[in-house]
């Protein structure tokens, strides 16, 4: 009798117990792997936003002049003045290098914002010339109570000092908050308080000189070479004295000089009348604060100075500094909202400008020339000087 032989064979119900549980085995080793990944990808995917976003803000930080070209569009000049544009296209966010190509950065956009922050910028402007008037006489609350006549008879003199002042009017300012200034003007009329006495006989006249004067707190005239310019009215058509005359307004269009009035600098209208007399209306002054008159018997005799203030208005081309406000971006605030949910919002402050406090500093559009230029501008100056580098 044999016995029986040995056998590998495995039960059937076994068999499937075992593929059971490997299977189980699988499932859960598949899960835990997919349930890593997933935070994995997420930050992976950050990461890459990230870098993307970072690409757009560099340049923009880094600028020195921003501008937002249209609602959906900002524009970044960097220090060559080479510009670096975002703008959206469709669900794009697209940037276009400067040197011509342009990608997407980003895809899936449901909607694409840039709000930007103003600061101002000054700039000093060519200068204007307007017409208008640069010496006035003290309003009514600071002229003072006590007047006098002053009658100048003829072969006498009498001078009026005044200077222009630097700051010109409130009316001229360009932008508001910065005073302007005068730079110079020339006479074209003058506001006098002149009259002529009424016994004056024959043929007269009114003979005005323009000097410098010996100061700004002195009206006595330097004459003879210093004479600046001179013209001759008529003396009859001054109102008669009396108690209701008023300021006469003479035409001085004929006293030009060579060059125009200057601020700082102290000149003397001088008057003599010929053939008649002269009444002047003198007020009361402050002889520290006012250049006064000056008044001569003859014209061998010196000049005396007198205390007091004729009201004299001068009036004509000013030449007037300009300022030109410039409002540019300081910073941006760029808002991101993607189909899937998500939003973002990227402060973004442009360094060339948020640096600059003064706002007389900083960039403003045309003041960019390309580095480029300007180092060929350097060579060819050190060029034509016989420079070596």
């Amino acid at each position: 009798m044999h016995a029986a032989a040995p056998t590998n064979q495995q039960s059937p119900l076994r068999a499937l117990w075992l593929g059971a549980i490997g299977v189980v085995s699988a499932i859960f080793v598949v899960g835990g792997l997919a349930t890593r990944g997933e935070p994995v990808a997420q930050a992976r995917a950050d990461r890459e936003l990230g870098r993307l976003i970072e690409e757009i803000a560099a340049p923009v930080r880094s600028a020195l002049l921003v501008r937002l070209q249209a609602p959906g569009e900002l524009v970044a000049v960097d220090a060559a003045g080479a510009e670096t544009h975002f703008l959206r296209r469709g669900g794009d966010l697209v940037v276009g290098r400067p040197g011509g190509s342009q990608g997407v950065l980003l895809s899936g956009l449901e909607d694409l914002a840039f709000d930007t922050h103003l600061v101002r910028r000054l700039r000093e402007a060519p200068p204007i010339v307007s017409p208008g008037v640069f010496v006035t006489p003290p309003s009514a609350a600071d002229a003072p109570d006590e007047r006098r006549v002053q009658a100048v008879e003829p072969g006498s003199q009498i001078a009026v000092g005044f200077s222009v002042p630097g700051t010109a009017p409130a009316a001229a300012r360009a932008v508001k908050g910065v005073g302007e200034q005068l730079l110079a003007a020339r006479i074209a009329e003058a506001g006098l308080p002149l009259r002529r006495r009424a016994d004056s006989s024959g043929p007269t006249h009114l003979d005005l000189v323009l000097c410098p004067a010996r100061g700004l707190g002195d009206a006595r005239p330097i004459v003879g070479d210093g004479v600046l310019a001179r013209t001759r009215l008529a003396l009859a058509d001054l109102p008669v004295d009396g108690p209701d005359a008023q300021p006469v307004t003479l035409d001085l269009t004929g006293l030009r000089t060579r060059e125009p009035l200057e601020p700082g600098l102290g000149y003397s209208l001088l008057l003599e009348p010929v053939g008649g007399t002269l009444v002047v209306e003198v007020s009361a002054s402050d002889p520290a604060h006012d250049p006064g008159v000056a008044l001569r018997a003859g014209d061998h005799a010196p000049w005396e100075r007198s205390t007091g203030r004729v009201a004299l208005r001068l009036s004509g081309p000013r030449r007037l500094s300009q300022t030109v406000l410039h409002e540019v971006v300081e910073s941006v605030d760029m808002s991101l909202a993607f189909a899937d949910g998500r939003s973002l919002r990227v402060p973004m402050v442009v360094a060339g400008q948020s640096a600059a406090q003064n706002p007389w500093l900083g960039v403003v559009p045309g003041e960019l020339p390309p580095l480029a230029s300007g180092r060929a501008t350097r060579a060819a100056a050190r060029s034509a000087q016989g420079v070596g580098r």
